[in-house]
């Protein structure tokens, strides 16, 4: 099944954009705290192997989208971050604009990848074959152009399927929330979308072929991965609509 996915070729993207989205993985790393402050101008530029001028148009695509602050004199600092887990750029921005999206973002961050580890312990053969069959089930409409509300419904059952598969009936029905109000506030450029679904159902298939395999670690990373390549797609089109204001 997994053969049949292709992935596509990501589209060009302007300079500024990727050292944007490179800082954001930093922060995502732990390499750049919240409250730390960045590297002076120079110094960043050397690190990022840029120019100043690309460094300064990402620094302030980043400070519109509320990720960074300039400080008077001071520097550039990385935003304070109220939610608890791994640190999230996309939530800090959600954050910045007074937006709930920011806490449902980190309950998919801290509870999705331990359902996906525990789904990998706990499910037994049928919640398996069932988890397959839905994928199987997705896979041609999930990939046609044009299906951007459906595919939308599918990712939201593949996630509450997952919940499904570790017996705990309260979780499934948090996931099914938490996905429906992400999906609600959130709606992706459609010019952008089919790329971008063909590689969510490999990511889907990756997570579902650990749980077949009950290796619960890579079921986790899989996860794992899945979500922060969806965390980096929407990273990518805010920061290219604040760009667009720079």
């Amino acid at each position: 099944m997994a053969g049949d996915v292709l992935v596509q070729p990501a589209r060009k993207e302007r300079l500024s954009l990727r050292i944007a989205l490179e800082i954001c993985r930093e922060i995502r790393d732990g390499s750049f705290q919240p409250g730390d402050q960045l590297p002076p101008e120079r110094e960043l530029a050397v690190q990022l192997d840029v120019s100043r001028t690309s460094l300064r148009e990402a620094l302030r695509g980043l400070e519109i989208a509320g990720i960074v602050e300039s400080r008077h004199g001071g520097g550039t600092f990385v935003r304070r971050f109220s939610a608890l887990g791994v640190e999230s750029p996309l939530a800090m921005m959600f954050e910045a604009s007074h937006d709930n999206l920011s806490d449902l973002w980190e309950v998919r961050r801290i509870v999705e990848p331990a359902l996906a580890e525990r789904a990998a312990i706990r499910a037994d053969a049928t919640g398996v074959a069932w988890l397959g069959e839905m994928l199987e089930r997705h896979r041609q409409p999930y990939l046609r152009e044009g299906v951007e509300n459906s595919a939308q419904v599918f990712d939201r059952e593949f996630h509450a399927g997952v919940a499904r598969l570790t017996g705990n009936v309260a979780m499934e029905q948090v996931i099914q929330l938490v996905n429906t109000l992400v999906h609600r506030g959130y709606r992706p450029d459609p010019g952008l979308a089919g790329g971008r679904r063909r590689q969510a159902y490999a990511r889907h298939l990756a997570v579902y072929e650990a749980i077949r395999r009950r290796e619960p670690q890579a079921a986790r990373q899989a996860m794992v991965d899945h979500l922060q390549e969806v965390e980096e797609y929407i990273l990518t089109e805010i920061i290219e609509r604040c760009h667009e204001d720079v």
